[in-house]
């Protein structure tokens, strides 16, 4: 467990901590940090308990875009399909 600087008033707190124990900064749900040692190694993304390498988290957000037109086509077809009944049913009214 590594202790970081509070942006605020400058404590040391670990870095799991969510709120500066000193001042109650509260950091953001996600933290990045660079250490001199693992600069140069492929470094990972945590996102909400989700651990994966950042070429992994491009690939995964490309497949979500791309699972979203056939529910886009799928949801305008619905729209188009009650849009002409309703227009139909008001018609032979």
């Amino acid at each position: 467990m590594a202790l970081i600087k509070c942006p605020e008033c400058g404590a040391q707190i670990s870095e799991l901590a969510r709120t500066c124990p000193k001042c109650g900064y509260a950091f953001g749900a996600i933290a990045v940090k660079v250490t001199d040692e693992k600069r140069d190694e492929i470094q990972g993304v945590v996102v909400t308990d989700i651990n994966m390498t950042f070429s992994s988290m491009v690939s995964f957000m490309i497949k979500w875009a791309l699972a979203t037109i056939p529910a886009a086509i799928i949801l305008a077809g619905i729209f188009f399909f009650l849009t002409g009944f309703f227009a139909w049913l008001m018609a032979h009214m």
